[in-house]
């Protein structure tokens, strides 16, 4: 996963910035995920994982981290004039793709308690997790 989650997010805002700036209430809005405070520190000189082993779940929080540490620097960026705003948005767990291979990797009794519980109490679709991101 490397940076992909991260870049798509960059260069999509990249293209469309300039048109955004004068409408007024116009906003960017990233996904990230509270998974970020798992992550720790960046490693800003091996951002492709050559150095160490690759580690999906480290390597998606490091994505989500470079996309809060973007948002807050573009909103730091964004002239005062301009109506255009920043903002991050974590939609809450969601059962997707992505969160079936993360439940893979717990030990066999967390992944029995995580399926039994704790999805059917706090696990959204994957639907309502995109709406929430938007709303």
């Amino acid at each position: 996963m490397r940076f992909t989650n991260h870049l798509g997010h960059f260069a999509l805002t990249g293209l469309l910035l300039d048109r955004m700036l004068d409408v007024l209430g116009s906003r960017v809005v990233t996904v990230s995920s509270a998974d970020h405070r798992r992550s720790g520190p960046l490693a800003l000189n091996d951002l492709n994982w050559p150095a160490r082993e690759y580690d999906r779940t480290l390597a998606y929080g490091h994505s989500k981290l470079a996309n809060l540490m973007f948002t807050y620097e573009l909103q730091r960026r964004l002239p005062a004039r301009h109506g255009t705003i920043a903002v991050a948005a974590h939609p809450g767990g969601a059962d997707t793709q992505g969160s079936h291979g993360a439940v893979e990797t717990f030990k066999p009794c967390a992944r029995i308690a995580f399926t039994a519980i704790v999805r059917p109490l706090l696990i959204q679709s994957s639907g309502e997790g995109s709406l929430l991101a938007v709303s």
